[in-house]
């Protein structure tokens, strides 16, 4: 059995073998403990150490040990390696541990990965010499305890000149051997400033979780100070031995020598009375999955005496007055004369949030942001913030500030573009946007629809499908916009062939292919899409989501090629036709106006390949980068709609405006005029 302390509990361990193997030859059990232990003094010099040393023994399958002891933050990581105690106990065992939340420190996933040997958790020491001195209680609630000690802090200073005098030691050390202790002070303070006793933990950005950090600044500055906030278990416990000058400390719940009676315990005060917070841990025991079978079997037969109740209440509590995991021996007489039985009935406990992924590294980092407003100047709203970034993966969100502006932005530009329409009906302009005709205008309607609002593909947690039909929005957008293009210039190209001809007379037939071949492109999306989702994580920012080709995905590859290629294949053709007729003068201007379109296009989508291959970790510019392509079609709408008319109407003479009105003439029925403009093409060119 391998094992390890923090504190001194050698004798226990030593205790736990030699009473097994007594046990064991008294039933014949043919099962020998052996305890291996590790503390600060021969090996494993932390608790960072220790969980190494476990994890790097079972990655490689190691049959060294068969039970151990870890600390329950590891959990989640250690799962996998152990036995499904549920499995291998008798019932009784498991619903001795499954009151008063206690078996959240000891199941993961519906596993039961290890049982506490017993349970630590922090209670309110208060030095009743003070309060007996200056008639006053216990407090309950952080502002009572504000309260209570500026009257005595104040008083024992300016009477007494006792200037080492302090009110409250919260026990947020700094130093990396006590952040176990720093993490349970700040975890369970919040907690214990929720909304009432069946509240959950409170959400980090809520205005309850700010002004808990406020309220915890205002005390250490109103009646401590940065350097008794800082002091760790061994500086507390010297501080407390004192006597003289600390009337408030949070400490754990370890049964302190007998020149500590000045020090009365209790639960931890609360935003309101009634409501409180304690952190709960201790010390998990758990059985290897990689031993053989006779190994497991005399393993259980060691978790069955540790955790039975004889011995729990004969060794845990008589002998060492340490708390156990077994809610129903605190109803025996006997065991409250011991422990503060009304203490652990009265807690209201809470498991740090070791489930989440990389734990450590959160522990670390939650508390140096704590920190940072703690002793610093970062805000508290800045130090949550940025605890909330450390594991929170965000995406575009309506309930989100930030993305709904972006939601009222997209929606601002679409009625815009769609009202800007209008100008065709003034009289006045009204010649110069005769290619505006029922279905053209219905096709730039849906145009901009789909292309404004691909944006909407990047809301809401992402899926393959999301990412897919983002870039099919954009690519279908290009398409239907150049659509109305590439009919014209068919239309009146010099040659012509059995296709050609086909598209000439069936101009509504030919614009709902493309339709057609969009939607199939979506439904092979939807049934098999070609992206994955990944998670970016940033450094002291917001990580995000971020959609990445699978390229494992063999046919998703395929079908994406078959987009990107059809595609492609459509711009090639414009520019094939844009310039292969480029001397005469009834495709010149008509030419000029697609061609400043088509760079415009060229550019957004540059600037959008730039943007994914440098790989920006930046959550915003995740989130923006996709306006490139709005901002390019807002581009080409006020060109198309506003400045073009403007560079136009002073520079035209009589013969160009003969030829604008022969292209608009044919933009807006070319089937009916391709023999007469076949006839002023040879006029003009003469």
């Amino acid at each position: 059995m391998m094992s390890y302390s923090y504190f001194s509990y050698n004798d226990l361990f030593q205790i736990i073998e030699n009473d097994f193997n007594n046990y064991s030859h008294r039933n014949n059990l043919n099962v020998t403990l052996k305890m291996e232990f590790f503390s600060e003094k021969n090996s494993t010099r932390n608790r960072n150490d220790h969980s190494s040393t476990i994890d790097s023994l079972l990655s490689r399958k190691s049959t060294k040990y068969d039970i151990y002891i870890f600390d329950p933050i590891y959990l989640k990581k250690l799962s996998s390696h152990f036995l499904d105690l549920k499995q291998h106990l008798p019932e009784e065992y498991i619903d001795s541990y499954s009151l008063k939340d206690i078996w959240k420190i000891c199941v993961y996933e519906d596993k039961w990965v290890g049982l506490p040997l017993f349970i630590k958790f922090m209670v309110l020491y208060s030095n009743t010499n003070y309060l007996k001195k200056y008639n006053e209680d216990i407090p309950t609630t952080w502002d009572k305890l504000l309260e209570v000690g500026e009257n005595i802090v104040k008083q024992e200073r300016n009477n007494n000149n006792n200037m080492n005098f302090y009110g409250y030691n919260g026990l947020f050390p700094t130093s990396i051997e006590s952040i176990t202790s720093s993490m349970c002070s700040i975890y369970q303070y919040i907690y214990s400033n929720r909304d009432n006793v069946t509240s959950s933990f409170p959400k980090l950005e809520s205005q309850l979780a700010i002004d808990a950090l406020n309220k915890m600044k205002e005390i250490k500055n109103k009646i401590s100070s940065d350097e008794v906030f800082k002091l760790n278990e061994d500086q507390t416990v010297a501080l407390m031995r004192e006597g003289k000058n600390i009337l408030f400390t949070v400490f754990w719940d370890s049964v302190l020598p007998s020149d500590f009676d000045i020090y009365k315990k209790s639960i931890l005060p609360g935003r309101m009375d009634g409501i409180s917070g304690s952190c709960l841990g201790g010390y998990n025991i758990g059985i290897s999955n990689y031993i053989n079978e006779d190994h497991k079997r005399g393993s259980i037969e060691v978790i069955k005496f540790i955790f039975s109740k004889e011995f729990q209440k004969e060794i845990i509590i008589k002998k060492f007055h340490q708390y156990t995991g077994i809610i129903d021996l605190y109803k025996d007489e006997e065991i409250c004369s011991i422990l503060k039985c009304d203490i652990l009935n009265s807690l209201q406990l809470i498991e740090r949030p070791i489930t989440i992924k990389n734990y450590e590294t959160f522990e670390i980092k939650f508390i140096n942001y704590f920190y940072d407003f703690l002793y610093g100047s970062k805000s508290a709203k800045e130090a949550l913030q940025s605890i909330e970034d450390i594991t929170k993966i965000y995406y575009m969100d309506l309930k989100d500030e930030f993305s709904y502006i972006i939601f009222i932005v997209i929606n601002v530009i679409f009625v815009l573009i769609v009202f800007s329409l209008v100008v065709k009906f003034i009289p006045k302009f009204s010649k110069y946007y005769q290619w505006l005709n029922f279905g053209t205008s219905t096709n730039y309607i849906i145009t901009s629809f789909v292309t404004i609002y691909s944006m909407l593909a990047k809301f809401g947690e992402p899926t393959e499908f999301k990412c897919h039909a983002f870039l099919l929005m954009i690519l279908t957008g290009y398409a239907l916009v150049y659509t109305p293009t590439i009919f014209s210039l068919i239309t009146y190209y010099p040659k012509s062939n059995r296709y050609f001809k086909w598209i000439k007379t069936h101009e509504n037939l030919y614009i709902c292919q493309y339709y057609i071949i969009e939607g199939f492109f979506f439904i092979l999306a939807k049934i098999h899409p070609s992206y994955k989702i990944v998670e970016v994580p940033v450094e002291n920012s917001k990580s995000f989501y971020q959609c990445r080709i699978d390229f494992s995905n063999k046919f998703g590859i395929v079908i994406l090629s078959v987009e990107i290629l059809f595609h492609l294949f459509l711009y090639v053709n414009i520019i094939r036709f844009l310039y292969i007729e480029l001397n005469n003068e009834l495709y010149y201007l008509f030419a000029k106006v697609m061609s400043y379109i088509f760079v415009f296009d060229s550019i957004g989508m540059l600037i959008v390949l730039i943007i994914r291959v440098i790989d920006i970790k930046d959550y915003y510019i995740e989130c923006i980068y996709p306006f490139v392509i709005i901002g390019v079609f807002v581009l080409k709408h006020i060109y198309l709609l506003f400045i073009r008319v403007l560079l136009e109407k002073p520079n035209l003479n009589q013969e160009d405006e003969d030829i604008i009105k022969q292209i608009r003439r044919m933009t807006k029925s070319p089937s009916k005029n391709n023999n007469r403009s076949n006839s002023t093409v040879k006029q003009n060119s003469s």
